[in-house]
């Protein structure tokens, strides 16, 4: 493999790894969401 061929391969892996936090980051403040109001009553 070239070095453009593994710059790529890692810059695809880091997207993965970025989207599945970006993903996780609107479940996480969703439930964060509901355990705060939960504590407001």
């Amino acid at each position: 493999m070239s070095e453009t061929d593994v710059f790529k391969s890692n810059l695809k892996q880091t997207n993965l790894i970025y989207k599945v936090f970006a993903d996780n980051a609107d479940f996480i403040s969703f439930i964060t969401n509901i355990v705060l109001w939960d504590g407001q009553y």
